[in-house]
């Protein structure tokens, strides 16, 4: 119509898609920001670990045997506030089912198919023990919080130590930027748990389709340095390290120097469904 400014597409993400034009971010003078030069800078070394596939398709046993093994060695490590992410609902449920048996911590599940009133409940109940910037010492209990996708998105959460399930590249960049969110420790532990038939050649997930394959192809091939395990401020060291594993850097600047450096990236993440093409005839309809 004459006198209306032409539409513009603006997408607002932590991690943009490639092909979108100019793209706002942070610049020299941002990394420098003390505030943020902390958060962005803190290590967030994350094990992989690899399970036996499950007895038939769509088993996911060992998967959440290891979730949940995981999580409870961080337990050990000292961790007061845990996140446990897994893709599925049936998946965290099950999780959440085995942590919450466990009386050294409390578990909650948040999931997207809860109730708005029901997730909003459960949040006043827990912010003040899980969310950003909260007060030294809290929780009082350590805390799992387990969940799938949901909390990628809009919440404020600070974890102290992760477990998640493999997943698309954004995914995996959006689930650890709930890891040591505010900087609090100079380092942070994480695991990255897939079964062998989720990252195997033919591994095709009805979530994330290849990209969760290539994904974890692509952490194994980017290793972090060696160095020798410090535990994070507050935490004690594990009892044992018997068991050699394959360590990833996930801190927020250190994996986009890596990603930068990533000729086929759009391998890494899942495929999106485009809308149907909206013609101006629907256009004076919806008007």
């Amino acid at each position: 119509r004459a006198g209306v400014e032409p539409l513009k597409v603006v997408e607002m993400s932590a991690t943009p898609s490639s092909g979108m034009g100019e793209v706002f971010r942070e610049n020299t003078d941002d990394i420098q920001n003390p505030e943020l030069r902390r958060r962005w800078t803190a290590s967030k070394r994350a094990s992989l670990q690899e399970t036996e596939a499950g007895a038939k398709e769509g088993d996911f046993t060992p998967l959440v045997t290891q979730l949940v093994k995981s999580a409870q060695e961080l337990l050990k490590d000292g961790a007061r506030v845990i996140g446990v992410i897994a893709n599925r609902v049936g998946t965290a449920r099950a999780v959440h089912e085995s942590l919450s048996r466990d009386e050294r911590a409390v578990a909650i599940l948040l999931t997207g198919r809860a109730r708005p009133y029901d997730r909003g409940q459960l949040w006043e109940k827990w912010k003040a023990s899980i969310q950003l910037g909260r007060a030294d010492g809290a929780p009082a209990k350590p805390v799992f919080v387990v969940a799938t996708q949901c909390i990628e998105v809009g919440a404020n959460i600070d974890f102290d130590a992760l477990v998640t399930e493999a997943a698309g590249i954004d995914a995996l960049e959006q689930r650890f930027g709930r890891l040591n969110r505010g900087g609090r420790f100079p380092n942070a532990r994480a695991f990255i748990v897939a079964q062998k038939d989720q990252v195997g050649v033919r591994g095709d997930d009805p979530i994330y389709g290849g990209a969760l394959a290539a994904t974890w192809r692509w952490l194994k091939d980017h290793p972090a340095p060696e160095d020798p395990e410090v535990p994070a401020a507050g935490r004690k060291r594990a009892a044992s390290k018997k068991e050699k594993r394959t360590q990833v850097e996930m801190g927020v600047l250190a994996l986009r120097r890596n990603l930068e450096a990533t000729p086929d990236r759009e391998t890494l993440v899942a495929a999106k469904k485009h809308a149907p093409v909206l013609m101006p005839a629907h256009v004076d309809l919806l008007c």
